[in-house]
């Protein structure tokens, strides 16, 4: 799997006055806007179940309930949310193994991109995904930062993040040392702590 992240910006606006003489009387450049994050996500195998969330169609379940793909229909707005950890490789640190951690607290969309049937493989493209601000993530139903331990003496313990996510917020990039979850083949609810 690998995911694309690209920020779209909106230029700040530029507003100047100049003088009889040609000079400038008044010069000025508002802040760049956040816009969204765009987001692409190449699947390197076929993971119904994601594919299904992702794109809001139908999974489609084999004898024993098992998901073994998906039907493609009506185009249906999704909203979701993005966690990934990455390696860092070659990296010694007294707290552990660093990992990037990376978090899309609230992802819209996202639609089937053309794809190539051969004899290997599938690979799959979701794009047109995008971030949107005033997610309602906070610090998150996961334990992905080392938090502080109950007593002083102990050393630290995976915990939620430690500051809440803000209403302008749109994705988080940083180095934890909590590593990332068990691979699942399929779905699994989730477990709020």
């Amino acid at each position: 799997m690998s995911i694309e992240f690209a920020p779209e910006w909106e230029d700040g606006e530029e507003t100047s006055l100049k003088k009889a003489d040609g000079r400038y009387a008044f010069l000025d450049k508002s802040d760049d806007q956040l816009k969204w994050v765009q987001t692409t996500i190449q699947f390197t195998s076929v993971n119904p179940d994601a594919l299904g969330l992702i794109l809001g169609q139908p999974v489609v379940l084999d004898h024993a309930g098992n998901a073994v793909g998906i039907r493609l229909g009506q185009v249906v707005a999704t909203d979701w949310a993005l966690e990934t950890w990455t390696d860092i490789p070659g990296v010694a640190c007294a707290e552990g193994k660093p990992y990037g951690y990376f978090l899309a607290p609230w992802l819209h969309g996202g639609r089937l991109a053309s794809f190539t049937i051969n004899n290997g493989n599938a690979e799959f493209k979701i794009e047109n995904a995008r971030t949107r601000p005033n997610s309602l993530w906070g610090t998150g139903p996961y334990l992905v930062e080392l938090n502080e331990a109950t007593v002083p003496t102990d050393p630290p313990v995976p915990g939620k993040l430690l500051t809440p996510i803000a209403a302008d917020q749109q994705l988080q990039m940083t180095v934890t040392f909590v590593p990332p979850p068990a691979v699942a083949c399929a779905a699994t609810a989730l477990v709020l702590a």
